[in-house]
């Protein structure tokens, strides 16, 4: 009897975040699973048996006018429809990773389940950053055979969302991350070290706030914090990324602060790589969250992190010395400029502590893909 076929579909992976199903590849077919992942047009990592087939023609911009998010849709709808179809020929379990709530993915998933398939949904984020829990999003959840999480404050939450009887088909396993090394060019390194080094000075000179730019983030948190710190008079903040709709009203707000550079667009890998590495920490103010890329980029890029103590980052690091409340400002000033006196030495201690608890997931998250997917084997 053949192995069944798992597809993975993933479409948000392109340049550094593929780092997410380079990870999780590996694990399956180390696992001996017949896995093929279906990823965008832009995706970097080596891996075997990937299949580049979302957005091949505006993954070549960043930019995000209404025409080219109009031909983005169009490329997502014919992306979905030769999934669709092959689907229904090879007759595989699909993975979905919900990381939208668009009627295109709900329609998607609608006739994947017409059509008698087996559909698994990895929740990227159990509840959508802008709208709670849409009814489309709800009945996703019902109606898949299985529910990947990877942290037990979102298996928690997710539970509280389906109830009792949804709860059983919940599965968890350990967010997969990869070190970005094998994507980074050298030479494209060097530019953008030509291009950042002057703007955010030395190495350990600064702070830094990087990723998409969202309330749910902290922002608000980060900018009330800087104000008051007795470090924005001798360091820098730097704040690199692209904002949301939702928070671009604080942007003037944060530009206007003492010392503060905006990099206010969507930053190449190299660039990404950069600033974490050079950063003297990276602030990781957020307010709830049920996973974070951000986290475990600082952890392969050799960042040292504070963090607010929302359940996700208590779980991956407990104990953490740099830990502050969730919203609270003073305590957040406090953390900065007690660290903006450290050493070398004690920013590495920190970094090591980070490095090593994502490092010591990956013996984890392998047992819990052979687990996931034990009955297909």
């Amino acid at each position: 009897m053949s192995k069944k076929k798992i597809w993975y579909v993933y479409y948000g992976t392109r340049g550094t975040a593929g780092a997410y199903i380079h990870s999780l590849q590996e694990k399956c077919l180390k696992n001996n699973l017949d896995s093929t992942a279906f990823v965008s047009s832009k995706y970097r990592f080596k891996t075997k048996k990937m299949r580049k087939i979302f957005f091949p023609i505006t993954e070549r911009t960043e930019k995000r006018n209404f025409l080219i998010k109009a031909v983005r849709y169009f490329e997502l709808a014919c992306g979905y429809g030769c999934l669709f179809w092959g689907a229904v020929i090879c007759r595989p379990v699909i993975n979905l990773s919900l990381t939208d709530d668009l009627g295109l993915t709900y329609y998607f998933f609608r006739l994947l389940k017409l059509f008698k398939l087996k559909v698994y949904i990895t929740c990227h984020d159990v509840v959508s950053h802008h709208k709670g829990i849409t009814k489309r999003r709800l009945k996703m959840y019902e109606d898949a055979e299985k529910l990947i999480v990877h942290s037990s404050y979102a298996f928690s939450a997710l539970a509280e969302i389906v109830g009792a009887e949804n709860k059983k088909k919940i599965f968890k396993f350990p967010f997969p991350s990869a070190s970005f090394r094998e994507i980074l060019s050298p030479q494209r390194m060097e530019q953008a070290e030509k291009r950042l080094a002057n703007l955010v000075g030395k190495e350990k000179d600064y702070f830094l706030f990087i990723g998409i730019v969202r309330r749910s983030k902290g922002i608000d948190t980060l900018a009330q914090a800087w104000a008051k710190c007795s470090a924005r008079d001798t360091g820098k903040l730097v704040v690199a990324g692209k904002w949301s709709g939702a928070a671009v009203d604080l942007k003037a707000a944060v530009k206007a602060l003492p010392n503060c550079i905006l990099i206010d667009r969507y930053l190449e890998d190299e660039e990404y790589t950069y600033l974490i590495k050079n950063a003297r920490f990276v602030l990781l103010p957020y307010r709830d969250y049920s996973h974070s890329a951000v986290l475990f980029s600082c952890a392969w890029s050799q960042g040292a992190v504070i963090i607010s103590d929302i359940e996700m980052f208590k779980e991956l690091l407990p104990g953490y010395g740099l830990t502050f409340p969730g919203g609270e400002s003073d305590l957040l000033a406090e953390l900065i400029d007690k660290t903006q006196g450290f050493s070398d030495e004690e920013i590495e201690k920190y970094r090591q502590i980070l490095f090593d608890s994502v490092k010591n997931l990956d013996i984890e998250l392998e047992k819990g893909v052979k687990k996931l997917y034990e009955e297909f084997k």
